[in-house]
């Protein structure tokens, strides 16, 4: 976080941090929970090993699934994967870019995560 800080305070004008400040832009920075995205896919974060899996997880967000060429060997590569995919679809959707007001005081304080309702 003290990088993200720094950042903020260097590069007000090209830097958003959500929930802290909207993008306004087409980028922005947002906390992810992978874990989150493998829940919300119905799929499970534990057989991250599982090609199926993964497809599975990919299709839900309607990405392609992987290539034959691809191979997963570390649990934060297919976290990372997942978390690119849902993103790029969530990230369309108003809703998700305004945090609940009823966690506003802890949200201003430490943030939130992204695609939490």
């Amino acid at each position: 976080m003290r990088i993200l800080r720094y950042l903020s305070i260097e590069m007000p004008e090209s830097l958003s941090i959500w929930p802290f400040k909207q993008p306004t832009k087409n980028s922005g920075i947002v906390e992810v929970f992978p874990r989150l995205y493998f829940k919300l896919a119905n799929t499970d974060p534990s057989s991250w090993q599982n090609r199926e899996n993964i497809n599975q997880t990919l299709a839900f967000y309607k990405s392609e699934k992987l290539s034959d060429q691809i191979e997963i060997y570390r649990e934060d590569e297919a976290d990372a994967l997942v978390s690119a995919a849902a993103l790029r679809l969530l990230s369309s959707d108003e809703e998700l870019w305004s945090a609940p007001k009823s966690f506003e005081t802890a949200i201003k304080a430490e943030g939130w995560i992204f695609g939490v309702k």
